[in-house]
């Protein structure tokens, strides 16, 4: 995630315990950098990192504790929050927010974004030949990746991460790198960097794609198991699906998903398109009668809505007309945890429906911009676009 001055804070993840009460968040607009916060909330900090002349292009790869570079500040449920620039994450708990900044950075891009868990961030102060740098959030230790070494988007969990090293003339390497000891223990993969990884919701495993072939990395015992192999790079995805199901792989052409485990056994018969619930038992698809020709000009109205297939007899129990499944970004993150209501789209806004056939909610939004899905632990939080908690 890119984050650049003057753009409004960035929320990483949110709803971790009850919320009582409404949370505002506010930032300012005007003026600079982000003001000097009081000395009690504010980390020691380094000036940018540069690079040294002797620097060699061919060292081993390697982590490297440095001090801190990012500024963190903690700001109480209702205050007004003074950073405006770089990520945060809304307790649900009390309402509190905790920002992480790169101070100095006006008139300066930078790149910040965090582990798929929340408890490492990634930073890079974006200026040629600088260094990728982790923070481990709980203990605010840094670390300074050597040149060529790179973090695994969606690769980590705690302290641990899928680290990748590249250097001219020689096959990229893989390591699972500890922000807890700057330890780097080499994986048996091969191949170009893929385009994702994705991480079980325990954090032990981790799904790699690598060159043309999908690995299951143990990240504790720093083992790769490879799963399949002729991955097509230029038309494959993948995703995880919700709870403990496991995580798809889709080819274009391809009428289902191949579904695996975090166990790293293939399902049979796959997943069709859809948003799938945590326990399994339904699916979530869009249905369309295509368009309706009409006279005149311009386009043609169509009909859609949201189909709830139960999996198990494969019938259909309730549809939703003139719906939507929310946004694919979020995926089947539009299931509450109990499996028993998902967020759907509709012209005015949102519903939480249930695969009975009933609307339990309505969220008027006429711009579609909350995007609103679900806490994955708690019921009845949804978290939105906009910082914001509805309950």
């Amino acid at each position: 995630m890119a984050i650049r001055l003057r753009r409004p804070l960035a929320l990483a993840s949110v709803v971790t315990a009850t919320l009582a009460g409404a949370v505002v968040l506010r930032s300012l607009t005007s003026g600079g950098g982000d003001p000097a916060p009081p000395a009690s909330l504010t980390a020691a900090a380094s000036p940018s990192l540069t690079v040294s002349s002797t620097t060699n292009p061919a060292q081993a790869p390697a982590l490297t504790e440095v001090a801190p570079v990012l500024t963190k500040r903690v700001f109480a449920a209702g205050e007004q929050v003074t950073v405006k620039d770089g990520i945060g994450f809304l307790s649900a708990a009390d309402g509190s927010l905790e920002t992480w900044s790169f101070p100095g950075s006006e008139n300066s891009y930078y790149s910040l974004q965090s582990s798929p868990d929340g408890a490492l961030l990634v930073f890079n102060q974006g200026k040629e030949g600088s260094f990728n740098v982790v923070v481990d959030r709980s203990s605010g230790r840094s670390w300074q990746l050597s040149r060529g070494l790179g973090v695994q988007s969606g690769a980590g969990h705690g302290a641990l991460f899928v680290a990748t090293f590249s250097e001219p003339g020689a096959a990229p390497a893989y390591f699972v790198a500890s922000a807890a000891d700057g330890s780097l223990r080499p994986l048996p993969i091969t191949g170009e960097t893929g385009a994702f990884g994705l991480t079980s919701p325990d954090g032990r495993k981790v799904a790699l794609w690598a060159g043309d072939g999908l690995y299951l990395v143990d990240l504790a015992a720093a083992s790769a198991t490879k799963l399949s192999a002729g991955i097509d790079r230029n038309s494959a995805s993948a995703g995880t699906l919700p709870g403990a199901l496991g995580f798809t792989l889709s080819q274009n052409g391809a009428p289902v998903r191949r579904w695996f485990t975090w166990e790293g056994a293939e399902t049979p018969g796959g997943l069709a398109p859809g948003a799938v619930s945590p326990n399994g038992r339904y699916l979530a698809a869009e249905w369309s009668a295509g368009p309706i020709k009409s006279g005149g000009e311009g386009g043609y109205p169509a009909i859609g809505a949201v189909s709830i297939i139960d999996r198990t007899p494969n019938i259909q129990v309730a549809r939703y007309l003139g719906a939507s499944t929310v946004g694919s970004r979020f995926g089947d993150a539009a299931w509450t945890s109990s499996s028993d209501s998902l967020v759907i789209e509709v012209a005015a806004g949102y519903k939480l429906v249930s695969p009975s056939g009933q609307v339990l909610s309505s969220i008027d939004d006429a711009i579609h911009v909350l995007n609103p899905r679900p806490s994955p632990a708690i019921a009845g939080l949804l978290g939105t676009n906009r910082g914001t908690i509805i309950n």
